[in-house]
C-alpha cells in the first residue's frame, strides 16, 4: 500500500527530513509529497474476544482517502486472517492545513519585496504528523500558515517541537512581529 519507494533510502516518516536541503520542504522534489504510510507504532487490544489493531495511516492525497479502508481489507481478505475478519473503521478524520494558493502568493510577494528574496522560503509538500487547529479556520476563511524558525545553530539552539531539548532562540520573536506587521500594513493598504 506504501506509494513510498524504499530503494530511495529515505522516508518521509523520518520528521527531519522535513528540513534536509535535499529531500526536505524547500525542495519542490520533496520526498513529503504524494505518500502514504502506516505508522509502524500501532496498538493491538483484545475485548469480548476480539484482537483489534489500532492504527494510525497518513496521506497527502485526500482523494486517496476513500480507498484506504477497502485496501486493507483485501489485503486481510487475502491472508491466513480472512475467516476471522470481522470489520475495518476509522474514527477520526484530521484534515491538513492547506494554504490559499492565491494568499500565499501576494504574502511571499510582499514579504520579499519588503526584506528580500530569501525572506520566504516556500515549503513544498507536508510534514507528516503534523496538523494545527489552522486548518478549522481555513475551512470558513481562506489564509496562509507560516512556519517561523525558532533555531539558531550558532547558539546551539535547536527548535524542534516536541523535542526533550526544545528551545526557541527568542530573536525570532522579533522577526516574526517585524514580518507580520509588515505584511498586515501591506495588506491593508492593497486595493
Amino acid at each position: 500500500m506504501k506509494r513510498y519507494e524504499e530503494k530511495d533510502k529515505t522516508n518521509p516518516w523520518q520528521i527531519l527530513k522535513a528540513f534536509d536541503t535535499i529531500d526536505g520542504l524547500s525542495n519542490p522534489n520533496t520526498i513529503l509529497k504524494d505518500y502514504f504510510f502506516i505508522d509502524e507504532f500501532f496498538s493491538t487490544e483484545e475485548d469480548s474476544g476480539q484482537f483489534k489493531i489500532i492504527a494510525s495511516a497518513y496521506e497527502t492525497n485526500k482523494s486517496n482517502l476513500p480507498q484506504i479502508l477497502p485496501k486493507i481489507e483485501q489485503i486481510i481478505h487475502d491472508s491466513e486472517f480472512k475467516d476471522q475478519f470481522i470489520a475495518t473503521s476509522y474514527i477520526q478524520e484530521n484534515p491538513t492545513v492547506l494554504n490559499d494558493e492565491r494568499l500565499t502568493h501576494k504574502a511571499e510577494n510582499i514579504l520579499n519585496e519588503i526584506y528580500g528574496t530569501e525572506t520566504v522560503v516556500t515549503g513544498y509538500g507536508q510534514v507528516p504528523y503534523f496538523n494545527d487547529d489552522f486548518i478549522y479556520f481555513q475551512q470558513k476563511t481562506p489564509g496562509v500558515y507560516f512556519l517561523l524558525g525558532g533555531s539558531n545553530l550558532e547558539k546551539g539552539i535547536v527548535a524542534m517541537n516536541h523535542a526533550p531539548n526544545f528551545n526557541v532562540d527568542e530573536e525570532c520573536i522579533r522577526v516574526g512581529v517585524k514580518s507580520f506587521s509588515s505584511l498586515i500594513l501591506e495588506r491593508t493598504l492593497i486595493k
